[in-house]
C-alpha cells in the first residue's frame, strides 16, 4: 500500500510543479527519512495520520519540501509566485520565500489528499511547519 500512496504523492507533486512553473521534473523519487539530520535554509514539512478503508489499518507519514540553500529554490519560488499572481517583491521579504513554499505544499497536499481518499485512505494533515 505504501508504494501506491507514495506514487500518488509523487505524481501530484510533479503535476503541480509542471502547472505552476516551466519546470518539468525528470525524476520523481519518494524515499524514507534521510540518514542523519539535514540542515535546510528553507524548508517546510507536513505530517499526516489516517486509516485505510480495507481493514482500518492505521498509517501515517510525512512530506518535506526544502532546499539546502535558499538560492537554489529561487527560480522555483519565482515561478510559483508569478503563477499565484503575486509580485516578485514578496520574495524579498523575510517571510516571503517560506510562505510561497508553504502554499506550494498546501496545493500538493490538497490534491493528494483528495486522490488518497478516492483510494480508501482517509487522513488528517498537520499545517505546514518550518523545519
Amino acid at each position: 500500500m505504501r508504494e501506491i500512496f507514495a506514487k500518488i504523492l509523487g505524481q501530484h507533486t510533479a503535476d503541480v510543479l509542471c502547472r505552476v512553473t516551466d519546470c518539468v521534473p525528470d525524476l520523481i523519487q519518494v524515499t524514507g527519512q534521510p540518514p542523519g539530520r539535514a540542515v535546510y535554509e528553507l524548508s517546510v514539512g507536513i505530517d499526516f495520520t489516517g486509516r485505510l478503508s480495507d481493514g482500518g489499518s492505521a498509517v501515517g507519514g510525512y512530506m518535506v519540501c526544502g532546499a539546502v540553500r535558499s538560492a537554489e529554490a529561487r527560480p522555483l519560488l519565482t515561478a510559483i509566485t508569478a503563477h499565484l499572481g503575486l509580485g516578485p517583491d514578496i520574495l524579498e521579504t523575510p517571510e516571503g520565500p517560506q510562505n510561497i513554499l508553504n502554499e506550494f505544499l498546501n496545493i500538493v497536499i490538497g490534491l493528494t489528499g483528495a486522490d488518497w481518499a478516492e483510494h480508501g485512505y482517509e487522513m488528517n494533515f498537520s499545517p505546514p511547519r518550518i523545519l
